[in-house]
């Protein structure tokens, strides 16, 4: 379930697929329908490879297949590893259906000869203790014409991992705090399926009933969503200790599959309108760990950690805009939720992270240099002197920083934000405006005297940005029209 407003809800490890069957013939009709899952492979629960916590790899898991009954009828399996962590899943449908389980329907030398999926209508394979697959199949009969709807229920449960080989840390996935097992969370999909269905279908019907969206924009604007459940990580910390205290931090990794870098605030600073927009308390324990690992000069760290690591706080790339990305999704998630008390308790890190930039402008011209690889958001592009789409987005930040000045009666930075602002709009224009190209110069460097004229496409970000936070623009009418 993905809903809106509701992260408790939303984070719950299971899924409901619904299957419509229809006897269109006039004769009755006698089948059966079958959900085989692999369950998890050796390495996910027995090694610290992907972050599970047990044995070292290789030792054979010993998996226990439990019938389950009630409201939900089916399978759980579970396998327990060191300091009795569990690791499962339960398998079943809603409601008093005729069912059976077993094994795996996989086929192959691993599980069993064959194609079990042949026979579902009179067996299944049995389960395999050294084996984690399992299916569950339904027997059903339809009269001409009848119709009925088969709904089956997939929860997992892993809540615990560590973030990799000799690390000392223990995280839980916040939904280990609320359920105990696999079928406690089947068990709370099947009480809980038709108003989670109701909601679901309620906020996407305001999508789809939009008309002046092109259906393929409708569809993508629902589906992309996943890409939070995917990538995203709310946990606490196994140690009592740690200050998260019990709320824990959300965040969400880059990309799991290719750059799993935790929460790079760069990728935050564009990936995670959504978050803002939906979950703000949770987009607010994310921000909280930046102001908390925010060095005493001002900077902004520039990611919590690689692959799953949350407590590996590292600041070597992107300096010249770390501390900047940050000014806007704080001023972001205010705007969006209109909580002031979210302006009190970061201004003042808001204040010093602008401050920490503005030192950068070695040569004092309102902008800033970016020299070298890694010094902006087009990590290898390397550029000198100053480029037009970092000064603008300097621009924007301190428009924006301005703006939370003037909501906190700080007249004195208000004015220094002013200042320099208005500096700095007078040395892009001189420096950067390409008048023969009709565009800004990609970037300038005054000492060397190189130059390019590389049109780069988001060369008005300021411009967007400013307007988005609900801000006058920061170039000329006349620049951003040609």
């Amino acid at each position: 379930p993905f809903l809106p407003g509701d992260a408790v809800a939303s984070n719950t490890p299971g899924a409901v697929f619904a299957v419509e069957l229809r006897n269109t013939s006039n004769e009755p009709q006698n089948g059966t329908l079958a959900f085989s899952f692999r369950g998890p492979r050796e390495v996910e629960v027995g090694g610290v490879e992907y972050g599970a916590i047990g044995e070292a790899s290789g030792v054979s898991a010993r998996y226990r297949h439990e019938a389950v009954s009630g409201k939900f009828n089916g399978i759980a399996v579970r396998t327990v590893r060191k300091a009795n962590y569990e690791y499962g899943y339960a398998l079943g449908v809603i409601g008093n259906e005729n069912i059976r389980t077993g094994g795996w329907l996989g086929g192959g030398s691993l599980y069993l000869e064959g194609n079990a999926w042949n026979n579902i209508a009179t067996s299944l394979p049995k389960t395999d203790p050294s084996q984690g697959g399992s299916s569950v199949a339904v027997d059903f009969s339809l009269s001409p014409g009848e119709r009925k709807t088969v709904r089956f229920v997939l929860a997992w449960y892993a809540p615990f991992w560590r973030p990799g080989a000799g690390s000392d840390k223990t995280y839980i996935h916040m939904y280990g705090t609320r359920f105990k097992s696999a079928t406690d969370v089947a068990r709370h999909l099947a009480d809980q399926h038709a108003p989670l269905l109701r909601k679901i279908q309620n906020w996407q019907q305001v999508v789809y009933g939009e008309k002046k969206l092109p259906g393929w924009l409708q569809d993508s604007l629902i589906n992309v969503l996943a890409i939070v459940t995917q990538n995203s990580f709310w946990a606490k910390s196994a140690d009592p200790k740690v200050w998260w205290g019990d709320e824990g931090v959300f965040c969400m990794n880059e990309s799991l599959a290719s750059c799993p870098v935790q929460s790079a605030i760069a990728g935050d600073w564009i990936g995670q309108w959504s978050v803002d927009l939906f979950y703000p308390d949770l987009s607010r324990s994310n921000l909280r760990v930046f102001k908390h690992e925010q060095k005493d000069d001002g900077e902004i760290l520039f990611a919590w950690g690689s692959g799953i690591h949350l407590q590996m706080p590292f600041y070597v790339f992107q300096i010249p805009m770390n501390s900047q990305y940050y000014v806007h999704l704080v001023d972001r998630l205010w705007q969006h939720s209109r909580d002031d008390a979210i302006l009190r308790e970061y201004y003042p890190s808001v204040k010093a992270a602008t401050k920490f930039i503005k030192a950068m402008d070695k040569d004092s011209d309102g902008l800033l240099e970016t020299d070298g690889a890694f010094a902006q958001y087009y990590d290898n592009w390397v550029l000198e002197g100053v480029a037009t789409h970092v000064a603008g987005y300097w621009l924007s930040t301190q428009e924006i920083a301005k703006q939370m000045a003037e909501a906190m009666g700080d007249d004195a930075f208000v004015r220094e934000c002013r200042d320099s602002i208005d500096l700095g709009k007078k040395t892009l224009e001189s420096t950067l405006w390409n008048e023969k190209a009709g565009s800004y110069f990609q970037f300038k460097a005054t000492k060397s005297n190189k130059v390019s004229e590389t049109v780069l496409s988001d060369q008005l970000i300021g411009e967007w940005f400013t307007r988005v936070h609900g801000l006058p623009g920061i170039f000329s009418p006349e620049r951003v029209n040609k």
